[in-house]
């Protein structure tokens, strides 16, 4: 019985952060009341109180939630049995387009939240670099890179990936290009840079 009220009770705050966010990516966070929100998920004022302290603790679950849908894409675009150049294509395509479009209203949310925004960008990035550490040193071990000559660690190479993916991916700190460019350019990119570590028999 326990189990299931568990269960029961976090289908219902995800019901929540749901509503919250539809309705705040089309009012923006001024014109949404715990009263809409409740409406929306069919459920009194006080019910939602019963997950989240306040409005403010509500809104700040949703900026996490957006916040991180970029690197869980990246992440589940990962395959076990791809290659590291196909595994960092994906990889990064996923992420760049899941991050490509935040609605005004919710970067207005952002910025009376800046710190959380930035908290969860900065752990992120950290994850996604230890990703790439992974797949490298897989790579590596499996004899298909050889990072040696470029007299990089795995750590270095990761962050010039990341970088530089950045780089073409969003050219002059501007937007996330289109499907086709960001594709173009981040395979190109992966391409050119794996070509100059991979081992002779891999080339």
């Amino acid at each position: 019985m326990a189990s299931t009220t568990r269960k029961s009770a976090d289908i219902r705050k995800q019901e929540i952060i749901a509503a919250a966010r539809q309705l705040l990516m089309a009012r923006g966070h001024k014109a949404v009341k715990m009263d809409d929100i409740a409406l929306q998920v069919g459920i009194s004022k006080a019910a939602i109180f019963h997950h989240f302290e306040n409005k403010k603790a509500l809104f700040k679950v949703v900026v996490q939630s957006v916040a991180r849908e970029p690197l869980a894409a990246g992440l589940a675009a990962v395959d076990d049995k791809a290659g590291i150049e196909q595994n960092l294509i994906n990889l990064f395509i996923a992420t760049y387009s899941c991050a490509r479009y935040k609605s005004t209203p919710f970067m207005e949310l952002v910025n009376t939240q800046p710190e959380t925004y930035s908290a969860i960008i900065s752990d992120d990035t950290q994850t996604l670099l230890s990703l790439l550490e992974d797949l490298l040193g897989k790579a590596e071990q499996d004899g298909i890179i050889e990072l040696q000559q470029t007299q990089q660690s795995t750590r270095q190479f990761a962050e010039l990936l990341l970088m530089s993916s950045y780089g073409v991916a969003c050219p002059g700190a501007g937007p996330v290009l289109a499907d086709a460019a960001l594709h173009n350019n981040l395979s190109a990119l992966i391409t050119a840079l794996l070509h100059g570590i991979y081992t002779h028999i891999n080339r």
